[in-house]
């Protein structure tokens, strides 16, 4: 089930534009927009979708991906005065920067332009409520699954050792134990560990293992409804200690802490490493390339595990978003939602 989770797209529109992008403006010409994106890949996606896309809303899309790994200091850059695209991914309306830029009167607000648009309307209050700065609304959130985060698994290694796929927590310690110890690629070298993890917290391994402990979301909420935060429960503290067995064990990357996201990848892709806790749909990026490399490659993933008191539990992330220079706002808002409605009928 799909729902509403707001990352962030943000219309951020130049003064200096030249009289051909003036020119642009009328309907029924083709408007360049740039667009700063995160890539989550190796190589950009190929460009077959891109030029249907074009086609269908009369745009020209000039896409600047920049690498995952370093998006907050290309966005950091741009916000400091390089040049700035049309509309930019905001991938954390928390960065003290982005939300002074948008207070700075750098972006414009969109949110009383929402009601003149068919898909946009429809957007959920709530949720703009929510990613809304000082009361106004500066972007478009993405549609995404609600909970996202999970587990991918060699399913060929599994099948080599004879496990199945795990259901609670000590499963998941069984199988990153099996595979540092029992040769699961069967090439008769010690050359495996159980689980890849990186420096991410939040988007690791680490937040999605609290959550199946049972640690709240941020924050928790006592029977008086005081509030706390998530590292003073006690599901928190016993993830902790279930990282902590893995790294002692040797069960995991010892260089987590300095690992990036792409280098987490690297291990599950060069088969060097089974477990993969962290975005479901890394999983198809995953199968691609390390497909590339041994015939034999398979994942399969997973996100109902039991924590120790025998419950399903796991958490969402939630984000948000930003946009200035009023002349081509419109064409640019018509652009997603005829993007929208074309994506809803597909």
């Amino acid at each position: 089930m799909y729902r509403l989770f707001c990352l962030v797209l943000l219309f951020a529109f130049t003064a200096g534009c030249a009289n051909d992008e003036e020119a642009a403006t009328e309907e029924g010409t083709a408007l360049t927009i740039d667009w700063l994106v995160p890539l989550h890949t190796p190589q950009p996606p190929k460009g077959e979708a891109l030029a249907m896309i074009e086609e269908k809303t009369n745009m020209k899309l000039d896409l600047i991906w920049v690498p995952d790994s370093t998006k907050e200091e290309r966005l950091n850059a741009v916000l400091a005065g390089g040049h700035m695209p049309k509309i930019i991914m905001l991938p954390d309306l928390d960065d003290s920067a982005a939300v002074n830029a948008l207070r700075s009167g750098m972006f414009w607000e969109i949110g009383p332009f929402l009601k003149d648009y068919p898909n946009l309307k429809k957007l959920d209050k709530t949720i703009l409520k929510n990613i809304s700065i000082d009361g106004k609304v500066y972007g478009i959130y993405r549609e995404r699954p609600l909970a996202r985060q999970g587990v991918v698994i060699r399913k060929d290694w599994l099948d080599n050792l004879g496990l199945d796929m795990p259901e609670t927590v000590e499963d998941l310690y069984s199988i990153a134990k099996a595979f540092t110890e029992q040769d699961p690629d069967q090439n008769g070298k010690d050359d495996t560990i159980g689980l890849a993890d990186r420096n991410d917290l939040e988007f690791g391994a680490f937040k999605t293992m609290a959550s199946y402990f049972g640690a709240p979301n941020k924050w928790g909420q006592t029977e008086d409804g005081s509030l706390f935060p998530d590292f003073r429960s006690g599901a928190y503290q016993e993830a902790m200690k279930w990282m902590r067995r893995l790294y002692d064990e040797g069960l995991m990357n010892r260089d987590f802490a300095v690992t990036s996201k792409t280098q987490q990848q690297d291990l599950v892709i060069q088969g060097k490493a089974g477990i993969y806790i962290g975005t479901m749909s890394d999983a198809m990026n995953l199968r691609d390339q390390g497909l590339s490399l041994n015939s034999d490659f398979e994942l399969d993933i997973a996100n109902r595990i039991k924590g120790p008191d025998g419950k399903e539990q796991t958490w969402a992330p939630f984000q948000s978003q930003a946009s200035k220079w009023k002349k081509r706002l419109s064409r640019s808002l018509c652009f997603l939602t005829e993007s929208l409605k074309r994506i809803l009928t597909i």
